[in-house]
């Protein structure tokens, strides 16, 4: 089973909305949060019949930790609620396993431009093998600068900040 990070109750307008971590009724960014022991053999799982998903048959599990939270997190609270469209120009603000996870899923959305921004130039490196049309080590230049020069003075229709260090 995979176990969302994302708990909903699945009647309430939110849910049906598909804003499962802004669900009403004691949903939402709930595991790991308010309840202790996610990582642990057994969990207690508010709205089980909603939050959880049977793994595929064959599926790594180690790749499959990455549907319970990192993934759908990106998804949702950077491309989702940043209305990625076709022909955007989205910039991603740290290249770790959020920026990744949210570079993998803008995609699906066909943005002319997907800029990553970080500062360690082997995870850039990674970010154009993965789907970054252009990458800037905010370390080495000027970032703004950087990213208005390749959208023609235009910025982003979309930033997505997923770096958890100031200088990012």
């Amino acid at each position: 089973m995979i176990i969302s990070c994302v708990s909903r109750c699945g009647i309430c307008e939110n849910c049906q909305k598909q804003l499962y971590a802004h669900c009403r009724n004691e949903g939402s960014w709930i595991m790991g949060y308010m309840i202790d022991g996610t990582h642990a053999e057994y969990v207690r799982t508010p709205f089980a019949d909603t939050s959880l998903y049977h793994l595929p048959e064959g599926l790594n599990e180690d790749v499959a930790v990455f549907l319970s939270d990192i993934l759908p997190t990106s998804h949702e609270i950077g491309v989702q609620y940043g209305q990625v469209k076709p022909g955007d120009n989205v910039a991603i603000v740290g290249a770790g396993p959020i920026g990744m996870s949210a570079l993998l899923t803008a995609q699906f959305y066909s943005p002319a431009n997907i800029i990553m921004v970080d500062v360690d130039d082997n995870r850039l490196e990674f970010a154009k093998t993965v789907g970054a049309t252009h990458t800037v080590n905010s370390a080495n230049e000027d970032a703004i600068q950087r990213v208005l020069e390749l959208t023609d003075g235009r910025g982003v229709d979309c930033a997505i900040q997923a770096a958890g260090l100031e200088a990012t």
